[in-house]
């Protein structure tokens, strides 16, 4: 991927490493596998992905990286043992990374969003993007029932009032990558419409 990248573009100066997945279930019933398995792509694959980009960021004069945690490295979230864990590693990471590659000219930060309308929330968003989904999941008719109630949640518990949007993401994305930012670095940012925020009892 780095020689596709250098091959068409001349140099690498950015990486936003946002390779993820998820899996729900109770601390007791999560097995190692299933542990490990999200390890691999959240927490394994954002280090191989800094490791290997590093050195070329330095060649190139220096650049920035981009991680992609989730609002639930900070606050956590029940049922998501594996998730909120690699996570958390993915800050921890980041702030690392910011202190050992400051001194070739590399920014390092991370983003921490809350809830995302992506195909990770949105069974038909997976099922036109080509990902395996359960059958029951991919129905239209329960797929609108569930997007439903998860609107009516986002509803309560998020201050703005809906799900998020990718492009909300990547805005911020582009700021971190850009020169408007060229004075951050090590730090993680929520973008949660306000939900880490705290809880309304109105």
């Amino acid at each position: 991927a780095v020689a596709v990248a250098k091959e068409r573009f001349g140099k690498v100066d950015g990486l936003v490493n946002n390779a993820g997945i998820v899996r729900f279930a109770e601390l007791t019933g999560t097995s190692l596998a299933e542990y490990r398995e999200v390890v691999e792509v959240n927490q394994v694959g954002c280090f191989l992905g800094m490791r290997t980009l590093a050195p070329e960021l330095t060649a190139a004069g220096g650049g920035t990286i981009v991680n992609t945690a989730s609002y639930t490295a900070l606050s956590g979230m029940a049922f998501l043992t594996s998730y909120a864990a690699t996570k958390a590693a993915i800050v921890g990471m980041t702030r690392v990374a910011a202190m050992e590659l400051a001194a070739k000219g590399i920014r390092v930060n991370a983003m921490c969003p809350g809830a995302i309308d992506t195909p990770m929330t949105n069974p038909r968003q997976a099922s036109a993007n080509g990902l395996d989904v359960d059958p029951g999941m991919a129905d239209p008719e329960s797929d609108q029932a569930s997007r439903e109630a998860l609107d009516a949640l986002y509803a309560k518990v998020v201050p703005q009032g809906r799900i998020g949007r990718a492009d909300e993401v990547a805005a911020l994305a582009l700021f971190l990558t850009s020169q408007d930012s060229s004075y951050i670095t090590g730090q993680p940012f929520v973008v949660d419409g306000g939900w880490m925020a705290g809880l309304s009892l109105l």
